[in-house]
């Protein structure tokens, strides 16, 4: 089962000298760049996605990401993930992007 452990990444955190947007685009690179060197799922939620970086898999632990909305799951989610539920979010977004890697080419 997971454990969800505390964020406390500065980087979450909107500076004095920047605006909303500045923030945002900030807030969505760094997202960006975990996404791309860090194991990172993303699970539904009201209007978009909670985002979650796996910390460690054994034993499981996961760090919210709060970009966007910062939408978060129930706790009770969290911690009935299993790491083959992890492994399973980790596989499918690898076999969607190597299915639509083709396409980038055309563009």
């Amino acid at each position: 089962m997971a454990t969800l452990i505390e964020n406390k990444d500065k980087v979450w955190k909107q500076r004095k000298d920047e605006d909303f947007m500045g923030f945002m685009n900030r807030t969505d690179t760094e997202l960006e760049k975990l996404m791309k060197e860090n194991d990172v799922i993303q699970i539904p939620y009201a209007d978009g996605y909670a985002f979650y970086e796996v910390v460690s898999k054994k034993p499981l632990k996961l760090k919210h990401l709060p970009a966007g909305d910062a939408w978060e799951v129930p706790y009770s989610q969290i911690r009935g993930l299993r790491l083959a539920d992890i492994e399973e979010m980790l596989d499918y977004k690898k076999s969607i992007k190597n299915y639509f890697k083709p396409l980038s080419s055309i563009y």
